[in-house]
């Protein structure tokens, strides 16, 4: 909507036009690799291009991503809490 309405390329643009504040394109920014990340992995995971994080995976997905808790339902916890909370922006 960005690039249609006001011809911006980058979230920069629109911090210097007063529509998003510094802090806001960092999160944005943070938010998208770690779903990148999340996407790339279950790639890897599946051997194909797939966007479905379903139970089956999120426990692998989650250990290659960092989350190193031996207890598989916490790390699947705290996981998806990341998830979900950079899916919110």
């Amino acid at each position: 909507m960005a690039r249609l309405q006001f011809d911006s390329r980058e979230l920069g643009d629109l911090v210097r036009k007063g529509l998003l504040r510094t802090n806001e394109v960092t999160k944005l920014n943070e938010s998208y690799d770690f779903l990148i990340r999340v996407r790339n992995e279950l790639h890897l995971e599946n051997k194909r291009a797939t966007d479905l994080l379903n139970l089956e995976k999120q426990p692998s997905v989650a250990w290659h991503l960092g989350y190193r808790q031996e207890d598989i339902f916490k790390r699947v916890e705290l996981f998806m809490r990341d998830y979900y909370q950079r899916t919110q922006w």
